[in-house]
């Protein structure tokens, strides 16, 4: 198979506006694109060609080429297929220099690194269970200048501060 130049901006352009329940599929030999409807493939693999929309009956060769050859057409993934997180993670991992992959997966697994993580484990709890943290203990303060406090500020103890000594 002979090499192919694509416009990965095409690609990106072509990724970006493709429908939910559709797929991108890349020629190998031509660098052609063509967005094919998840539902119009089934029919065309199921042999239901005769429930196609008329509008598409011109690019009915492609539609069977497409299912019919994996070989030559590459389904592209879709933004509901990448994960960048992982992505990341799996080339920090993947490097031989031990220092590198360390400093490399520590920046991705530092504080608010991961959009999708939670910063703490959730418990399983039911549905209706919202889980939260408890709230600090409650502290009681003297009010300022009792002996209870201290010193009250003057740098004296509270033995001194109630005339009992220095």
């Amino acid at each position: 198979m002979t090499a192919i130049t694509v416009s990965l901006r095409e690609v990106v352009q072509e990724l970006e506006a493709l429908l939910e329940d559709a797929t991108l599929y890349l020629d190998l030999e031509t660098g052609e694109l063509y967005q094919l409807g998840d539902d119009e493939a089934a029919a065309v693999e199921d042999g239901q060609e005769d429930d196609l929309p008329e509008w598409l009956e011109d690019d009915l060769p492609r539609i069977r080429e497409i299912v019919a050859d994996e070989r030559r057409w590459l389904d592209l993934p879709t933004r509901f297929d990448i994960h960048e997180w992982a992505i990341m993670d799996e080339y920090a991992h993947g490097q031989e220099d031990a220092d590198l992959s360390g400093e490399s997966s520590r920046a991705i697994h530092g504080r608010g690194s991961e959009p999708h993580a939670a910063p703490h484990p959730v418990p399983d709890v039911a549905p209706d269970v919202v889980p939260h943290r408890a709230p600090p203990p409650e502290r009681h303060i003297p009010p300022r200048g009792s002996p209870a406090r201290g010193s009250g500020g003057t740098g004296r103890t509270a033995a001194a501060a109630a005339g009992g000594g220095p």
